[in-house]
């Protein structure tokens, strides 16, 4: 992710409790606080890409087909139940407390963090 568009830029500051950057050596979007996006109806992050998060991130009750964009790291809890996932493909790596994904379509766990 090279810039952010207007569309991104709302969205990030609609759902982010805290601060985001777009990280200049990673091209990712890092949040310093939490980030909320649940009970919007979203199909994808807007080609957004995260980074780290300080805190937790939810992601649920969406329709998500995908974890693309997912966050990398998430120092709280990560929530993307109530979806339409049938991978974890994407999933973050590192997760400091909880992981939630049920109610989706997942076919398997592969791609979880450890």
């Amino acid at each position: 992710m090279k810039s952010i568009t207007k569309e991104q830029e709302y969205f990030l500051y609609r759902f982010t409790r805290g601060t985001w950057e777009l990280n200049q050596e990673t091209k990712l979007v890092d949040i310093d606080g939490a980030f909320n996006c649940s009970d919007q109806n979203l199909p994808d992050f807007l080609g957004i890409e995260f980074g780290k998060i300080k805190n937790d991130f939810n992601c649920s009750h969406n329709k998500l087909v995908s974890l693309e964009g997912a966050p990398q790291e998430v120092g709280g809890y990560f929530n993307c139940s109530n979806n339409q996932l049938i991978s974890l493909d994407g999933a973050p790596k590192n997760i400091k407390y909880s992981f939630y994904c049920y109610n989706n379509k997942l076919v398997s766990l592969e791609g979880a963090p450890k």
